[in-house]
């Protein structure tokens, strides 16, 4: 199938009406710069977009043709189609405009609260000073006209902030810019303090995780220890007789009978630490606690030797 070059004029056009042509015919003043704003798609408030054009026009002057003409450049193709096809003769200068404009888009316009929702903006647990006061700030920006007298009373039982707090009962601000101006004190002695605190608390852990690694160090060296006491002291070792006579009295009766003379051999004191041993037993052959002497194999070797040599 082959297309026609000319097939576009076939499309229908839509013609301005006399008012925009007018416009359009306007003149823009010499060194006239169009506003540096986001065309209006439709999705935004309307009475921000008209506002910011309106302060910017302000300031250079224009007329009501030339306001009317740059408007036009400021609307996105979509909401521009809605100026060409307004009807002939209903607007007669920018006022009419902005009233038709803002009746057309008022649906994109953002519903402002009352200014009752001020006193919900409270400053939440565990929430900075600084950033109550800057949450505060900015959702009153979508709330209805209200005074500075209702934004100060709202905003200073919002407050949490128990040192601040103290001062703002004691001597409650005037004004707001009053109540701001001690609040940046406070939130910067608060940010100063957090940071003292953060710093402490990295101390006190870097002391903690130190003393865990010397406790843990020092708990292996001490099981080590009492293992090597078990092996030698406390448990069976290795036998050096098969067979033992029987004795009519216990080894530690044995001990008290022979412990003065000088044949007996007494084994050296173990080198580990006595503050790891078990209290509750003595042995009077090793001298020191750990085991009894009714259950030192120790000993049992050394009555047998005895016994052997006579």
């Amino acid at each position: 199938m082959k297309y026609s070059r000319n097939a576009h004029q076939n499309r229908p056009e839509i013609k301005a009406s006399p008012f925009v042509e007018e416009v359009m015919q306007a003149r823009l003043p010499k060194r006239f710069y169009l506003p540096q704003i986001t065309p209006f798609t439709g999705k935004i408030d309307p009475t921000k977009h008209i506002e910011c054009f309106r302060t910017y026009m302000d300031l250079h002057d224009a007329s009501d043709a030339v306001m009317c003409r740059a408007f036009s450049l400021t609307l996105a193709d979509v909401v521009r189609l809605w100026f060409k096809q307004l009807k002939s003769k209903s607007i007669s200068s920018f006022a009419e405009l902005n009233d038709a404009f803002l009746t057309n888009f008022i649906r994109g316009k953002k519903k402002l609260k009352p200014p009752a929702h001020l006193k919900n903006i409270v400053q939440k647990e565990g929430e900075l000073l600084k950033d109550y006061i800057e949450r505060f700030n900015f959702e009153s920006l979508h709330v209805r006209k209200h005074s500075k007298e209702t934004a100060l009373n709202s905003i200073m039982q919002g407050v949490k902030d128990k040192p601040f707090l103290a001062s703002l009962n004691k001597n409650p601000p005037m004004t707001l810019a009053e109540f701001m101006i001690r609040s940046d004190k406070y939130a910067d002695a608060e940010e100063t303090r957090n940071l003292c605190e953060a710093a402490q608390s990295a101390k006190t852990s870097a002391k903690e995780s130190a003393k865990k690694e010397v406790d843990s160090s020092g708990g292996k060296n001490r099981k080590e220890d009492q293992t090597r006491d078990e092996r030698k002291l406390g448990k069976r070792p290795d036998w050096k007789f098969s067979v033992y006579t029987p004795l009519n009295k216990s080894q530690e009766q044995v001990l008290m009978e022979i412990k003065g003379e000088g044949f007996v051999s007494w084994p050296n004191k173990p080198r580990s630490n006595p503050n790891w041993r078990n209290k509750d037993k003595y042995c009077h052959y090793h001298r020191h606690h750990g085991h009894n002497t009714s259950a030192c194999y120790h000993l049992k070797e050394e009555i047998k030797r005895l016994i052997r040599e006579g």
